[in-house]
């Protein structure tokens, strides 16, 4: 897996500058309102590896949030640590799916709204990429409310 053999340098990045490389990159439809708030901090990290997690966390939130849904990204400093929120407007997570979330290959009950394909590795190896970024990953969710996904790095 290339997940571990990143040979990036750690540097201070923008967090702003990561999350709108994203952002170009997935090039969100129309119909959805991605809102990135532009006060975001500076961080030491691997910028690519960030972006990875990223681009897998904004493209969840826009495969699972109906037409017309909001996503917005924000983070907050508590010391050492930063921890960036991605919240969605979607269907959110069932208990069963929360205690699978991160396993390799799981199907969760939600759905693709427009019926993309889903390998079931994506927030197996964005768990993988946060790990290797010195941090943790959470979501607080509850069914038929969206979600959010909590990335804490230490620095």
């Amino acid at each position: 897996s290339r997940v571990g053999r990143s040979r990036e340098v750690r540097k201070e990045v923008n967090l702003n500058t990561v999350l709108n490389n994203v952002i170009e990159l997935i090039d969100p439809p129309a119909h959805f309102n991605v809102k990135v708030d532009n006060t975001l901090p500076s961080i030491v990290c691997e910028q690519v590896r960030m972006e990875q997690v990223f681009q897998n966390l904004i493209s969840n939130a826009i495969k699972f949030t109906p037409l017309g849904g909001t996503i917005s990204v924000s983070a907050y400093k508590d010391g050492d640590a930063i921890t960036i929120k991605v919240e969605d407007s979607g269907p959110g997570f069932t208990e069963a799916d929360r205690h699978k979330l991160f396993g390799k290959f799981q199907r969760l009950s939600a759905r693709p709204t427009a019926n993309e394909n889903s390998s079931g590795l994506g927030l197996h190896l964005v768990q993988l990429m946060v790990k290797k970024l010195k941090g943790e990953i959470d979501l607080v969710t509850k069914e038929g409310t969206g979600s959010t996904f909590l990335v804490t790095l230490y620095q």
